[in-house]
């Protein structure tokens, strides 16, 4: 049994002992965007004042797991 390891790569003995490789990869982003628009005038008619606001908020996660050489259950 110790030749079969010694005949194989170290990557292969991994394999055929069990190894397993797990990589994962996070990200988040929180954010707030905010737009003003408004005019003003005036004239012999009186005053005229306007105004808007508009907020967009972003809230997001995404997250990748690379899971190699793993039995089934712990895949995914």
């Amino acid at each position: 049994m110790s030749n079969l390891f010694t005949a194989v790569s170290v990557e292969n003995q991994e394999i055929v002992s069990g190894g397993v490789e797990i990589a994962s990869f996070n990200t988040r982003f929180r954010g707030r965007q905010t737009s003003q628009a408004g005019r003003a005038a005036s004239g012999f008619d009186g005053s005229v004042a306007e105004g808007k606001q508009d907020n967009l908020n972003v809230i997001t996660a995404a997250r990748t797991r690379l899971v190699a050489n793993a039995f089934p259950g712990l895949r995914g």
